[in-house]
């Protein structure tokens, strides 16, 4: 096979990668986040592309690259968010390479669509697309038309609310709102169990985090699965296919974060095996609704064990490998790669 593998990102994964698609016949390179927007660095891999007749571009979680966090960082220190930063700095790497694959003049395909990859960004794009279907908890984008009343009825009806940034990332800028004897408790993490204030209605709150671009959600309470300590559910999905499961739970004795085997625990529980299979069947249908062919899914599960999903990654980890240690993730990616570019 004639091709080359870009790798966009520094990531440890590229090194199982780069040796399993050798094997396979494909030329292999790593690249930066921004070496598109470098005269000598953009002309070097157009020097590595001249005797290949087609490319295969891979992203691998950039937001790590050195350069992509030295420009967030810029962006931040003039006076920005880090939401709004980061989102601006990932748009701006997704066109630059979008304009640089254009120029190639030759057969070109990515593993996730960059178009795709920068609307999976905003979080309201990935409410919209999967609220019709059910696949998430009720969801309200906030603009300048939001009746209050519609945060108000969800409230008396739910455990809470929470508001979420569409741009955010690594629950940062999260907010929980819960309703109490005194007016509402707002809480300044996803836990909920910092207190910010109290307030006596949510007017100034909604219209502020208008503004600056959230979505309002219903929180759902977390069935007990892990002896009270928080957790997410991980469905990775390679080319339609589920290949692997995992639960991070969040040791509140420790505070570390640990991966445990979920598929192991519905073993022991009839209950908790239905919800996987549902968790999976869900997985796969956000995976076709996006045009991903390889994504993170993350779910919870509600008390009722219905499980819902949180969100859709387009840079999912190997975190499978913790848990299913024999699992050759490295060898499924490379024959997606050949089948993409037949």
């Amino acid at each position: 096979m004639n091709a080359s593998l870009i790798f966009v990102g520094p990531n440890r994964r590229v090194t199982p990668l780069e040796v399993e698609s050798s094997r396979a016949g494909f030329k292999p390179i790593q690249v930066s986040a921004f070496d598109f927007d470098d005269p000598y660095t953009a002309g070097k891999i157009k020097l590595f592309l001249e005797d290949t007749d087609q490319a295969l571009f891979r992203f691998i979680y950039p937001f790590y690259d050195i350069n992509y966090r030295r420009q967030v960082s810029s962006l931040v220190k003039s006076g920005e968010d880090m939401s709004t930063a980061s989102f601006k700095i990932f748009e701006e790497m997704i066109r630059g390479w979008q304009e640089f694959i254009g120029s190639l003049g030759m057969k070109t395909v990515e593993v996730n669509p960059l178009e795709t990859m920068l609307q999976q960004r905003n979080k309201s794009f990935q409410y919209e697309t999967m609220g019709p279907e059910g696949l998430i908890p009720p969801t309200i984008h906030l603009t300048s038309e939001t009746p209050i009343e519609r945060i108000e009825d969800m409230l008396r009806n739910t455990p809470g609310v929470v508001y979420k940034p569409v741009s955010g990332s690594q629950s940062k800028g999260i907010f929980i709102v819960r309703q109490g004897p005194d007016g509402y408790s707002v809480m300044s993490d996803i836990k909920g169990d910092r207190p910010v204030n109290q307030v006596g209605d949510l007017s100034d709150l909604t219209r502020k985090l208008h503004h600056e671009g959230y979505v309002a959600q219903e929180l759902i309470d977390y069935a007990d699965l892990f002896g009270g300590n928080d957790y997410d559910l991980r469905v990775h999905v390679l080319d339609g296919e589920v290949i692997g499961t995992a639960a991070f739970v969040y040791n509140r004795h420790t505070g570390e974060e640990e991966v445990h085997s979920i598929d192991a625990k519905a073993q022991e529980d009839p209950r908790l095996q239905a919800t996987m299979e549902e968790a999976r069947r869900m997985s796969l249908r956000a995976a076709e609704l996006f045009g991903l062919y390889d994504t993170g899914v993350d779910l919870m599960v509600s008390t009722d064990y219905k499980p819902l999903i949180t969100e859709v990654n387009c840079f999912p980890g190997w975190y499978m490998l913790q848990v299913n240690p024999d699992l050759d993730i490295a060898q499924k990616e490379v024959e997606l790669y050949q089948r993409l570019l037949k």
